[in-house]
């Protein structure tokens, strides 16, 4: 059977609590357990990387800023290459769907 990727939304408290499975997996933490699975999203099959879309605009504005002062031009435009050269050096928070790749 095929594994399928899933996200989903816990307490802080409780993955803390079963990653370092200090108290065993308690009847509380595996009903929460549960209701998250069934209420997670599960990736589409031959999905990209998942980037952090902040990290993105932050890592391309700064990049914007840096040139702006180097060449002293007040309105420089990023040229697409340029952008997706940003995106490539990103650091995926969830790596493609090794299928697609």
């Amino acid at each position: 059977m095929a594994d399928i990727e899933l996200v989903i939304k816990i307490p802080e408290w409780q993955y803390k609590t079963i990653k370092e499975n200090k108290m065993g997996i308690s009847t509380g933490i595996t009903i929460n357990a549960l209701c998250a699975i069934q209420q997670g999203i599960p990736l589409p099959k031959g999905h990209g990387a998942l980037i952090d879309k902040k990290e993105l605009k932050e890592n391309i504005n700064g990049w914007y800023a840096f040139m702006k002062d180097i060449c002293k031009q007040p309105y420089m435009t990023l040229k697409q290459e340029e952008i997706i050269g940003k995106i490539d050096i990103m650091t995926p928070i969830i790596e493609a769907d090794k299928e697609q790749e």
